[in-house]
């Protein structure tokens, strides 16, 4: 527990970014460097050094304590060659904290262009997953009394596919987030829909007798599920590219994958797909849906 709250604390100090270790133990040298080289000398200085310094109180209050410069100056000149190395390493760290925060400017600008276009990208998904719809649909119809896709399907064509610059969108996205768990999620969403994508292509090319394997009642569910489940997750999104939350969640409810089934025109509350609302219902787990990929 306690190498966890430690390791919880460097984070926080750290970000996680090699620089502000660098920073952070500058700083540090920079409090030794102080206290021994300028605030030590400084009051060991009254009376040519030979006070311990709770002497130089009663020699204030009578007046007889004496500034000695020399003093000083004779220990820097002792020590004129670390002197000059800590002052190379100070103009050092300020170069990079002045870098950083250029470079935090500039991600912070980089990320605001991105995420204005972050709704037209979750968008294009939104339209991809209406265009599966039908086929899953057409499918789910085809079934024969043992469970299985009557072949060939007279529809097995999925939608077209997502523009080039959408995805270039949500990389960019992506590559400027600071929060490392809202990079997490976001990439999280690009990670599955890919997945989705070839799992449904797959499906297409067993209907078209390009691949040799059966499409059974359980594949089809499995697509209904993937489908409601990776849409419910771009549409969590959205508040987030309209920059209303600062994360996008990536826990799903039954309640939420129910209603993205509604929207999507599938009504499982219809006998003909109770069998998906069943299937889906057993995904749940700690009142959490569990994920498909």
């Amino acid at each position: 527990m306690l190498v966890t709250q430690q390791t919880d604390m460097f984070k926080f100090l750290f970000k996680e970014r090699p620089q502000n270790y660098i920073i952070f133990f500058g700083k540090i040298i920079f409090l030794v460097y102080f206290i021994g080289m300028i605030l030590v000398p400084i009051l060991t200085s009254f009376s040519g050094g030979n006070y311990i310094f709770r002497s130089i109180l009663n020699d204030i209050q009578k007046k007889t304590c004496l500034f000695d410069w020399n003093y000083i100056h004779s220990v820097w000149h002792d020590w004129q060659t670390l002197n000059a190395g800590m002052l190379a390493l100070f103009a050092s760290i300020i170069a990079l904290t002045a870098a950083r925060i250029n470079e935090e400017k500039k991600r912070q600008r980089n990320f605001i262009a991105a995420q204005a276009l972050l709704p037209a990208s979750l968008a294009e998904l939104s339209d991809y997953f209406d265009g599966c719809v039908p086929l899953l649909k057409e499918w789910w119809s085809n079934l024969d009394d043992k469970k299985q896709l009557n072949l060939p399907c007279p529809q097995n064509t999925l939608p077209s596919k997502i523009p080039s610059d959408c995805w270039e969108t949500l990389k960019n996205c992506i590559s400027h987030i600071s929060h490392d768990e809202t990079r997490k999620d976001l990439a999280l969403i690009v990670k599955n829909f890919q997945i989705f994508n070839c799992r449904m292509k797959g499906t297409v090319l067993s209907t078209k007798g390009e691949r040799t394997s059966a499409i059974f009642e359980i594949h089809i569910k499995e697509r209904f599920y993937e489908l409601a489940y990776l849409a419910t997750l771009v549409q969590k999104a959205f508040p987030f590219s309209r920059g209303e939350e600062d994360c996008p969640s990536t826990q799903v409810t039954l309640t939420e994958i129910t209603n993205t089934y509604f929207i999507l025109g599938i009504k499982t509350y219809n006998p003909k797909y109770k069998k998906i609302s069943v299937y889906t219902k057993n995904q749940v787990k700690h009142e959490q849906c569990q994920s498909p990929f």
